[in-house]
């Protein structure tokens, strides 16, 4: 289903809408983990945590990292997948309703006639935070492959792939619902406030049709200080272990698209304590709109000044 969500969602480009959203606790720019086989995110380390990277056995990132970060406050929820409709049925609502009990509220139905659908509801603002620059993180990743392949989660890293946040998109309270088969639809609740923006409706709710199924409702364990994070996107790497095989230097990583059509680069990275060993890494990033593919290495690849990188003859 997570995946079902985040191809739908995609055309927001927003980065990968999360089906099981972390809290900002679990998940911000600069987070280190995986994905499990539940698409749970699974925290290993903190880039701008200098005491966490130490604890964990980790170098720091080689440079300082920038952060972006902005609030968002219109343009944004409710959002939902090209085959769902959205329809005001307020006056329906209000006239089987006693007078006065829905007032400050408007009702908005969701409704999907194909095979799949997506709606995501949010509490506004939304907070947007970032980390400027994609290759510090690349090169982190470079420095501290045997570290990250020794650790603890290394078993899980070779099965998982290890990603890396760059940007995330977080809310105090959001709703989703996301079906793969059948038509659905349902009803939501929203609050309007003294401007008259509507909102989803924290006092009141929210409610579902008869047949809708399938809403979910997230909010962080400690909703003060914390939110949860409904878009997040960043770099994913895939790593192999090699083991005596010849080689040549050589700078310029290796591209190839895959089946959907975004920008891999595979680099084999010699270990720096087993002279037998080299790491191979595809990394791809997740989250954006796909690049063009390129089938000829860029001159400008932040994998050039690499001296441990090598391919294979």
């Amino acid at each position: 289903m997570d995946a079902t969500y985040a191809k739908l969602m995609a055309k927001f480009g927003y980065g990968r809408c999360l089906y099981r959203p972390p809290s900002t606790t679990e998940m911000r720019p600069g987070s280190v983990g995986y994905w499990d086989s539940n698409a749970k995110w699974q925290p290993i380390a903190q880039l701008d945590d200098s005491e966490d990277l130490k604890a964990k056995g980790f170098k720091p990132p080689q440079e300082e990292l920038l952060a972006n970060d902005s609030t968002l406050d219109e343009g944004w929820s409710p959002l939902y997948s090209s085959s769902v409709t959205e329809s005001d049925i307020t006056a329906e609502v209000m006239a089987r309703l006693p007078e006065g009990a829905a007032t400050g509220k408007a009702f908005y139905k969701y409704q999907g006639s194909e095979n799949a659908g997506a709606v995501l509801i949010t509490v506004k603002p939304i907070s947007s935070r970032s980390f400027l620059h994609e290759s510090p993180f690349s090169r982190w990743v470079y420095d501290n492959i045997d570290a990250l392949m020794a650790s603890p989660r290394g078993e899980d890293i070779k099965r998982h792939g290890l990603a890396i946040i760059r940007d995330t998109y977080s809310t105090k309270k959001c709703l989703l619902n996301v079906w793969e088969s059948g038509s659905r639809a349902f009803s939501v609740g929203l609050t309007v406030d003294a401007h008259g923006v509507l909102n989803l409706g924290v006092g009141g709710g929210w409610s579902d049709a008869a047949d809708a199924g399938g809403c979910r409702e997230f909010s962080p364990k400690n909703p003060e200080d914390d939110e949860v994070v409904v878009c997040a996107s960043g770099l994913i790497f895939k790593i192999r272990r090699l083991f005596g095989i010849n080689m040549l230097s050589d700078p310029a990583p290796l591209r190839s698209a895959n089946t959907e059509g975004s920008l891999v680069e595979t680099r084999q990275i010699k270990s720096k304590e087993r002279e037998d060993l080299v790491f191979e890494l595809e990394r791809e990033v997740f989250g954006n709109p796909p690049p063009t593919p390129v089938e000829e290495a860029c001159a400008s690849s932040d994998w050039e000044d690499d001296e441990d990188s090598i391919v294979a003859t």
